[in-house]
């Protein structure tokens, strides 16, 4: 009984149409569950600040094949920009979410995501630095405008320059990804972004398992920009 049941909500998550709610932004992330699998999961946010999990794909990797799939059939569903605004796609860095996005969604804004930049920097450095790199990511976070933006970027660079070369470099080819949302001259407070990420960390994590009451995301006034940049 229960399979059953189970295989008619995995076909209802997987066919749903997807195209009535105004879309603002879609954050797509892999999850691994072991070793071997991965999933990975589109979590939507419409323009009332609803979060929903759109649809998941499953396979040995977050590779080509499988996210582009995904991308394929969210598309298919409806999943489109706003006529009037482009669409916000959050990533981590993975080449082939930039890619499948790039191809179905030519105009979108791509943000990577600064959680996860963060936490493979840390990887990268000594524990002694990992406060400071905290501080520097902290104000990257919180710096309001492209200029600011730009001044905050170049400070962690030149610190992680300092400490590993290697790491340096990968941050500075992902200089425009991780400075995207910067420019859209959002409203005060802590950086649109790193809200996004933290707040559907969890569901992502539990595989689409959303709480009862998700918390609203003031996303409008934030994002109102989109369609001029």
């Amino acid at each position: 009984m229960w399979v059953e049941k189970s295989r008619e909500q995995l076909e209802l998550l997987h066919n749903r149409f997807l195209g009535d709610p105004d879309w603002l932004a879609i954050l797509i992330d892999g999850v691994w569950l072991t070793r071997e699998l991965c999933v990975v999961v589109a979590v939507g946010i419409d323009i009332e600040g609803k979060k929903q999990v759109l649809d998941f794909e499953q396979g040995p990797s977050e590779n080509t094949t499988v996210v582009s799939e995904l991308i394929s059939r969210l598309a298919k569903r409806g999943v489109r920009a706003n006529e009037q605004r482009r669409l916000l796609v959050l990533r981590d860095g993975s080449a082939a979410i930039a890619a499948a996005v790039k191809r179905m969604w030519p105009e979108a804004v791509q943000q990577e995501c600064l959680v996860h930049a963060h936490s493979n920097l840390r990887d990268k450095l000594r524990r002694r630095d990992w406060a400071d790199l905290d501080l520097r990511f902290k104000a990257l976070r919180e710096a309001q405008g492209a200029l600011a933006g730009e001044e905050a970027f170049d400070e962690l660079l030149d610190f992680v320059s300092e400490r590993n070369a290697a790491a340096a470099l990968v941050l500075r080819q992902r200089r425009e990804s991780l400075l995207a949302c910067h420019g859209l001259r959002q409203a005060s407070g802590k950086c649109v972004v790193t809200r996004i990420c933290r707040n559907l960390h969890k569901p992502c994590q539990q595989f689409g398992l959303l709480a009862p009451n998700p918390r609203k995301l003031t996303l409008e006034g934030h994002l109102k920009e989109l369609n001029t940049q």
